[in-house]
């Protein structure tokens, strides 16, 4: 019992460190593209004018679900494995009322080719049983 309770706290602390990475990353990028060649601030733009530009992606729920929840993921990831299966419980619990927008966030070089295959399953309608295919089976 010790053991899994240490294995838990070790993917939550593994999962806010990375979210933090990600958050600073995402600071410095915007930093970056806020700034001119010549070093003089741009003005700030309207980073988020809609929650709907980054709600583009494969679509998995119904079209008007109360909740959208934008997932990006990596297939190869330990931490987004996990965070799949959360929101596929959510998911399960609350069908109508609860979708899911994926985008590839890709971490791993080899899930590049995960990505890719996905997409082409997306294109054929199947890209839900890839999707939980690919987290279920690592």
């Amino acid at each position: 019992m010790k053991e899994r309770s240490a294995n838990n706290w070790l993917m939550n602390g593994a999962t806010v460190i990375m979210t933090v990475v990600v958050v600073i990353l995402g600071v410095v990028r915007v930093k970056d593209s806020v700034t001119r060649g010549d070093g003089l601030p741009e003005p700030v733009p309207v980073l988020v004018e809609s929650w709907e530009q980054y709600g583009t992606g494969a679509r998995l729920g119904p079209a008007n679900a109360r909740v959208t929840i934008v997932e990006f993921g990596d297939f190869l990831c330990p931490f987004c494995r996990q965070s799949a299966s959360e929101v596929r419980e959510i998911r399960r619990r609350w069908p109508q009322d609860v979708a899911v927008v994926y985008r590839h966030l890709i971490i791993h070089p080899e899930a590049r080719d995960a990505s890719l295959a996905v997409e082409c399953a997306r294109s054929e309608g199947r890209f839900e049983v890839l999707h939980d295919a690919l987290y279920l089976n690592p």
